[in-house]
């Protein structure tokens, strides 16, 4: 800009010499005119200041928040903020499970716990008498349990919740690729939908149908989870049962808040992404089926190996990019270097897949 009307200055005092140049002279001072308005009139980006103080308090509610169902929470240090004999240690150690965030009450300070404790409540678990149990150091199910240990599609696929018609108590969970196009008879409206691989959401729904089976029937299952059984489903879902007899998907329609259901779908979104292993997993939301019976006894078992259910708990490119550099690298020293980094995340994948979880083991 600057530039520009000095050139124009240049230009008119050799015009006063030479008249030809009046011409170049009237163009120049057209343009710096038009260039000057334009950056006057053209619209500041907008800048957002913030102060030290309320950095601060941003980056400290941004920490001590929680975020289920969008990243890992991961804190291993206390915080001299943190009150943890403002609560009594049996409801601590209640919250910290239902969370599935160990020392919660160390790390978290008073005035943000409410969030964590809110969430704790919605959640919902199985009763305690319900719930699978370690035999011997190790967890032993049914073999019904095969079937989701072995589904290994990673193709996009969607977990809904479903009103019901006439009963605003009764909710309906399923899978499918296209909730809009997976409608029974006695659906209302889509209230929540999570896309998500399409293992996931085979594994999540059966989590859900299991720690939830007490909002579908008064007792364990004679059967299974996914088995109708009329005369102990609750009152309302037979009703629902006989007014849309051509329908299906009964078994997993569920008498309970909106909130809690959403609430708790999010916890184990959280609890398989990041949190637990697939043993954990069972023992937190699954319960025992066959009216309680030992599994073993009189039909097949599986035991649940201590793995990861991802098949991948974090993409690890670092290998194949430490391999690419080591090959474009220039010099001995360099390539030495590579070699070595790349030897290290090979060893890093290696470590990585050993807590992968198997489909093709359940085969």
């Amino acid at each position: 800009m600057k530039s520009l009307w000095l050139w124009t200055l240049g230009t008119f005092v050799v015009a006063l010499a030479v008249p030809l140049f009046w011409i170049p002279f009237l163009g120049l001072l057209i343009a710096a005119t038009i260039n000057s308005f334009n950056r006057r009139a053209a619209p500041t980006e907008p800048r957002a200041t913030l102060s030290r103080k309320s950095a601060e308090k941003a980056i400290k509610d941004s920490q001590a928040l929680p975020k289920i169902g969008e990243i890992e929470v991961s804190v291993s240090v206390s915080n001299p903020e943190a009150n943890p004999d403002s609560r009594e240690q049996t409801y601590r150690e209640h919250v910290e499970h239902v969370v599935s965030v160990p020392n919660l009450y160390d790390i978290v300070p008073e005035q943000f716990l409410g969030s964590w404790e809110k969430i704790a409540e919605l959640v919902v678990l199985p009763p305690e008498e319900w719930r699978l149990e370690m035999t011997n150091g190790k967890l032993v199910v049914d073999a019904n349990w095969k079937f989701i240990f072995s589904a290994k599609a990673e193709t996009p696929w969607q977990l809904y919740l479903y009103s019901v018609k006439g009963n605003q108590e009764l909710l309906k969970v399923g899978i499918a690729k296209d909730v809009l196009k997976r409608k029974e008879k006695y659906y209302s409206r889509c209230i929540k939908k999570w896309e998500m691989p399409r293992r996931d959401a085979i594994f999540i729904e059966e989590l859900f149908k299991h720690a939830t089976y007490g909002f579908h029937s008064h007792q364990l299952p004679q059967w299974n989870v996914g088995n109708i059984e009329e005369d102990v489903m609750l009152p309302s879902i037979q009703a629902l049962m006989e007014e849309y007899p051509d329908s299906q998907g009964f078994t997993e329609v569920r008498q309970m808040p909106t909130d809690a259901a959403k609430q708790t779908i999010e916890q184990m979104i959280q609890d398989v992404k990041w949190n637990l292993y697939v043993d954990e997993l069972l023992l937190k939301y699954g319960i025992k089926t066959f009216g309680g019976e030992a599994p073993g006894i009189s039909r097949p078992a599986i035991e649940v190996p201590h793995l990861k259910w991802k098949l991948r708990p974090h993409d690890n490119e670092r290998a194949e990019m430490e391999r690419e550099l080591m090959e474009s690298a220039e010099g001995e020293q360099m390539k030495e270097i590579r070699a070595e980094l790349y030897k290290e995340a090979v060893e890093e994948e290696k470590a990585i897949k050993k807590i992968c979880w198997r489909p093709a083991d359940w085969n």
